[in-house]
């Protein structure tokens, strides 16, 4: 699990095991990794930069896990099923609303 939420080396194909471990199939990946490379270059601990309490690999606004705290976002398999919940279950597979900005 450890090497699964720190692989290693930089850009985003490195998360690919990670987002198929958190659920998401092969057709959603490839947008995943643009999202991805878009807003975060793949840092998983990456803060906004323009001010906004938005963090990690997709850049996930706090309103969607600030409840649960900083110490389990920061956790790469919980950004990647978050990003899963946000892009499947609420955007019903869409990028938009949530990343129209880099989509």
């Amino acid at each position: 699990m450890a090497h699964m939420n720190d692989p290693g080396g930089g850009g985003t194909a490195r998360w690919i095991p990670l987002l198929k471990w958190a659920g998401w199939p092969a057709g959603a990946i490839g947008g995943a990794m643009q999202i991805m490379g878009r807003e975060s270059g793949g840092s998983p601990h990456r803060w906004n930069r323009g001010g906004s309490p938005c963090f990690g690999f997709f850049q996930i606004h706090r309103c969607w896990w600030g409840s649960r705290g900083f110490a389990w976002i920061y956790r790469a398999i919980n950004q990647a099923r978050l990003a899963w919940h946000i892009f499947h279950d609420v955007q019903h597979d869409s990028w938009l609303p949530a990343w129209a900005a880099t989509y």
